[in-house]
């Protein structure tokens, strides 16, 4: 049954959603973390120009990261709407059917 199969779908695709969202939460909290160590006076004028040319780097990976996470978020959230409304219209013919097969 078609219905069942999107059901499904849409099941595993929830779950996704749900771990692409907290992939993403952990991110934006680890980038948030660098940043406040660049922010930090004291910590800029205790080390070194390599390391912080690799807080920098961090920095760059952390914002790409973030960035990736949430457009696979977004995009699943599409994907969701779209298996919900072909759930929607399975159900609305089904229904139709069964009131015909009633009316008969």
């Amino acid at each position: 049954d078609t219905q069942v199969i999107y059901e499904k779908y849409l099941e595993d695709l929830t779950k996704k959603r749900e771990q692409y969202l907290k992939q993403w939460q952990t991110t934006e909290s680890r980038l948030a973390d660098v940043k406040k160590i660049l922010r930090t006076p004291i910590a800029l004028r205790t080390v070194g120009s390599v390391q912080l040319a690799d807080y920098h780097r961090q920095v760059e990976d952390l914002e790409k990261e973030a960035c990736r996470w949430k457009e696979l978020w977004n995009q699943s959230n599409q994907y969701s709407d779209y298996a919900n409304s072909v759930i929607h219209a399975l159900e609305v013919r089904y229904n139709k059917i069964i009131n015909e097969r009633i009316r008969l």
